[in-house]
Parts: structure tokens; C-alpha cells; sequence
């Protein structure tokens, strides 16, 4: 009998391309590691057929800590658009169809095993939790590899902010929502919860329900937190969670599998849950930071959320009132809910009221104050971590208003080539790039950064077809440094023109067949350089020349 270790290793060490083919015994190389896992008692899958076999062979990596060799078969084989046969069989192993068609049979097995735990009498088995959390990290990442897009020419490839902001959908949502739920009664376990839930302050059922009711009327007509959360989320009169909930895996179960599994959603989430918590009495705020990297000031308001609805309920929850003041002027920023305005004022708390109100108007002055210091990347990861917090459906306008912005104040301090360089999102690059494309429109001195953006990423074609643009778009009115330019012999003789001949230089096959696939990173390097290097265009084809940092750009040259 083979030693299942033995096996393990022969599986692991097998390159995925090897699987599907066939050896000297005129069986495929999937049939042979089947039959000595079988032999091993690894696995007891009848395996029928090749498809049933190399799925059963994937169940046996899921289920011994070996779900990347189920990720590498996805990127070495299934994505490779040359690697396939002419026989139907071996086409349909090599197609992502089948390990698409087991995941999914993975995730109902992972389904069914929650199902079946949450309803043991005992509560959930932390050692069986832990094992299914890891075999669903593994089939995320599988249909993650699954769900990337096959590599094309930068000129036929979508825009990076459309394939952003596209959803997961299908069984990768699924995936996710399910890997979220597992996380959070992992941590749940952890932190020993269900103890703590069944001394919560909440002595019945109806006494929680009765409190809900009575704040929800105190609150009339502004919405409680609580009902807010819930509207977001959709839970408002939902089957599968009701407020109070009858247990906490029930809780977690309602909330994490239901909805949509994204950044914006797993935030309200997580905030749904540490309002559940405080309201049970039972939020042990520094474990749940850690647990879940919530950034100190979301913790606070998210804690002052609860705390205030509690408030509603009388002078009985004063205390609740007071911790919620003491928060709220500190964790206050650019995102924060005007309910919280609204609310203190509501509860005779005028003074908070107006705190946090300065607060948020404060949070604008001081990214202000930021750009008028230089301290350009400050300011921008201060304004992202605003606009994270803004509502999803809110979020693309508040970051056009703020790269707008960052743009419109670099070019008034000649920094618009530090600004290109920050580490900019989809969302972000798309709204930069059009304040640019305005600019190129009217002839404004900054448009000329746009092929420098595109070049310091690699970005060839984007940036020799920006430049094109360039070269055909006259110097607005009052731009003397434009004119210049201009005057000296447009593209040809102007710095354009050293980026275009770098360009072409270390990607000429490249440009030629308009397939704009950098094999190396080099012109994008020298087209920058070239750009930026005044007098570039006078240099003989093929003289060397030291490469500029882009602090050491000449001032002149500086966008």
C-alpha cells in the first residue's frame, strides 16, 4: 500500500501541464496519480471518467493543503489560449469550464458543511471552521485566476477602471461571501463569543425587541444607525436576519452570506456586527480592531453609532451619550454621516453637535493645509482614506472632485509630474487622465504629462498615442514655454520627439505591429528621460546620456 505522504508529494511535484497528457500505458498521467491516491485511502471518488479523476485529484490537494496546485493548473493551462487539442475530451481538461464546474461543487460541499455546524447543539467545531476556512481561501484564489482576464494588446484592452469597478457575480461572489462568514466566526471562536453571548445584557428575546422599538419611535423622524445599516444593506425585512437575532452564528450567517461581498459591503458588515455587539454589551473593541484591521477612528464611529442609538432610549443610557461625545470630535472626518449632527442635537447635546459639524468641515481645511505645505502624498492618502469612507455609490464623484483638485494645485505649483507619480486606483487614474485630455484640449502646458503618466507605467502605445495627440494640439494663448516648443519644430525636434524615437528604439517591433507589449522596461525609462530632458532631441541617435531621477528634472522643464 503507498504511503499517503509518498503520494502527496508525487501529486505536488507533478507540473500541471503533465496532468492531462498520456504516458507510456496509454493512460493519462491525472489516471495514474488517481489510482495511487485511491490505493492510499487519500480519496474514494469511483472516478468514471478523466474529468471525474482529475477532480477527485483536486479534492485531494484542497483537502491536504495543497489548493495552489489547483491555482498553478488554472494560470498554466487553462489560461494559456494556445495550449489545447483536438480531441474533445483533452479540450474540455485544458478549458477553465472544468475547474469552474468543480469549484463550484466545492463551495455546496462548504455550504453544506455551515449549514449542518451552525445547527449542532454544541455550537460550531473550531478545528473542523478552521480547515473549511482554508479550503475556501484556496477556491477563492482558484476562481480569482479563473475570473482574470487573458492577456491582450494594451490598445484592445478595456479601460482599467471599467474592469475595477466590474462585479465578481457567480460563484467567485459566492466564494467570497462565504470565505467572509468564515472569518468572522473564526475570529467569533477566538475570542470565545459564544460564552460571552449567553451572559449579554439582554435577558429575553422580547426585552432587546421592546428596546429596538422604543429607540426607533425616540428617533422619529431621522432614522436610528441601526436602520440605516440595515437599508444599505438590504436587510430591512429579510428571511435571513431579523434585529435582535436568536444567536450569533445566526447572526453572522444572515449578514456575511447575504448581499454582495466587496470593500464597501464588508465594511457595513463589519459594522452591522460591532453594532450588534455593543448593543449585546458583549464588544471587546481592541480584539475586534485587530481581528479585522479596522483603521482606530472607523472603530470609533462605527462604537459611537451604537452608542448613540442607545442613547434613544432615555436618561438610563446617559452613560452611553457621554462615551459617545467623548468619540465622536476625534474619529470625525470628510465621510462621517451628518446624521451624527443631527442626532447629538436631537438628544440636547448641541455642543457635540457642533464639534463634530467643525470637524468635518476641518477635515476639508487640513487637506488644503496639506497641498499648500508640499506634503502632496499626506494629503492624498488622507483624502482617499475619506473618500473610503463616503457611501460606494458616492464614491466616484468624491474622487474625481479630489484628484480635480490635486491636479488644478499642482499645475498652479508646477508639481503636476510628483502628482503623476502617486499610486493612483482605477478610479483616480481615470479622473487624472481626463483632467489631462482637458487640458491637451486647450492647449494647456500641463497635457504635456500625459505621455510621461502612460511611459513611468510601461505603458507605450498609450503614451505614443497621447503624444500623437500632443503634437497636433496647439500651445493655448499665453503659454510662452508652449510656443517655444512649438516655434523650435513641433514633435519632430521638441522633447515629444525624444520620447518617440526612445520609444521606438526599445519597442519598435512593438509599435510596428501595434500589439504594445513592453518586453522590457527600458523605453518607458528613456522615454521619460527623453521627455523631461531638454535639448534631448539634439542628441545623436545612440549617445548615452545619464538617466534623470524625476526629482532632478531641470526646473525648466519641470510640469
Amino acid at each position: 500500500m503507498a504511503q499517503p505522504i509518498a503520494v502527496l508529494e508525487r501529486l505536488a511535484d507533478t507540473p500541471p501541464r503533465e496532468l492531462a497528457r498520456t504516458g507510456a500505458d496509454d493512460r493519462r498521467v491525472l489516471h495514474s496519480l488517481f489510482l495511487q491516491c485511491r490505493a492510499a485511502g487519500l480519496t474514494g471518488a469511483p472516478g468514471s471518467n478523466d474529468v471525474a479523476r482529475l477532480h477527485a485529484l483536486f479534492d485531494v490537494a484542497l483537502g491536504h493543503g495543497l489548493g495552489s496546485l489547483v491555482v498553478d493548473y488554472v494560470v498554466e493551462v487553462c489560461s494559456d489560449r494556445f495550449y489545447t487539442s483536438s480531441d474533445a475530451l483533452e479540450a474540455y481538461l485544458l478549458d477553465g469550464e472544468c475547474v469552474k464546474k468543480w469549484a463550484a461543487g466545492a463551495l455546496v460541499q462548504v455550504h453544506s458543511w455551515l449549514s449542518t455546524g451552525l445547527v449542532r447543539p454544541g455550537g460550531v467545531d473550531v478545528g473542523a471552521l478552521r480547515s473549511q476556512l482554508g479550503r475556501t481561501n484556496s477556491i477563492v484564489l482558484v476562481l480569482r485566476a479563473l475570473a482574470a482576464p487573458v492577456p491582450a494588446p494594451p490598445a484592445a484592452a478595456p479601460p482599467a477602471a471599467a474592469a475595477a469597478e466590474a462585479p465578481h457575480g457567480g460563484d467567485l461572489e459566492d466564494a467570497l461571501r462565504l470565505q467572509q462568514c468564515l472569518q468572522v466566526l473564526d475570529w467569533c471562536a477566538a475570542v470565545q463569543l459564544s460564552d460571552a453571548w449567553a451572559a449579554r445584557r439582554w435577558r429575553s428575546e422580547p426585552e432587546w425587541r421592546a428596546a429596538v422599538s422604543q429607540r426607533r419611535g425616540a428617533a422619529h423622524p431621522l432614522p436610528t444607525f441601526l436602520q440605516r445599516l440595515l437599508q444599505r444593506l438590504g436587510l430591512v425585512g429579510s428571511a435571513a436576519f431579523s434585529y435582535p437575532p436568536a444567536s450569533l452564528e445566526k447572526a453572522v450567517a444572515g449578514v456575511f452570506l447575504s448581499g454582495g461581498a466587496g470593500e464597501a459591503t464588508w465594511q457595513d458588515k463589519l459594522a452591522l456586527l460591532l453594532y450588534l455587539l455593543s448593543d449585546a454589551g458583549i464588544a471587546d473593541l481592541e480584539a475586534f480592531r485587530l481581528g479585522f484591521s479596522v483603521p482606530p477612528a472607523q472603530l470609533a464611529e462605527w462604537h459611537a453609532a451604537a452608542l448613540v442609538d442607545q442613547a434613544l432610549a432615555g436618561p438610563t443610557e446617559r452613560a452611553s451619550l457621554d462615551t459617545a461625545c467623548l468619540l465622536l470630535p476625534g474619529a470625525a472626518t470628510a465621510g462621517t454621516p451628518f446624521l451624527f449632527v443631527e442626532a447629538l442635537a436631537k438628544l440636547g447635546r448641541p455642543e457635540e453637535a457642533l464639534a463634530v459639524l467643525r470637524a468635518l468641515e476641518e477635515a476639508e481645511t487640513a487637506l488644503q493645509i496639506r497641498l499648500d505645505c508640499g506634503l502632496i502624498t499626506e494629503a492624498f492618502l488622507e483624502a482617499r482614506r475619506c473618500c473610503d469612507h463616503v457611501p460606494a455609490e458616492q464614491r466616484g464623484p468624491h474622487t474625481r472632485a479630489l484628484v480635480r483638485r490635486l491636479a488644478e494645485w499642482a499645475q498652479r505649483a508646477r508639481m503636476v509630474h510628483e502628482v503623476i507619480q502617486l499610486p493612483l486606483n482605477a478610479l483616480e487614474e481615470q479622473a487624472m487622465c481626463g483632467w489631462m485630455e482637458e487640458q491637451a484640449a486647450a492647449g494647456g502646458r500641463a497635457a504635456h504629462a500625459l505621455p510621461v503618466f502612460y511611459l513611468l507605467r510601461g505603458r507605450i502605445a498609450e503614451g505614443l498615442h497621447a503624444n500623437a495627440g500632443l503634437s497636433r494640439t496647439p500651445p493655448a494663448e499665453g503659454d510662452a514655454e508652449g510656443a517655444e516648443l512649438a516655434r523650435a519644430g513641433g514633435p519632430q525636434r521638441g522633447p515629444q520627439w525624444g520620447m518617440w524615437r526612445a520609444a521606438q528604439a526599445g519597442e519598435r517591433s512593438v509599435a510596428e505591429s501595434g500589439a504594445a507589449k513592453a518586453r522590457t522596461g527600458n523605453g518607458a525609462a528613456a522615454g521619460a528621460a527623453f521627455l523631461a530632458t531638454p535639448g534631448s532631441s539634439r542628441r545623436a541617435p545612440g549617445s548615452k546620456r545619464a538617466r534623470l531621477a524625476p526629482g532632478a528634472w531641470p526646473r525648466s522643464y519641470r510640469l
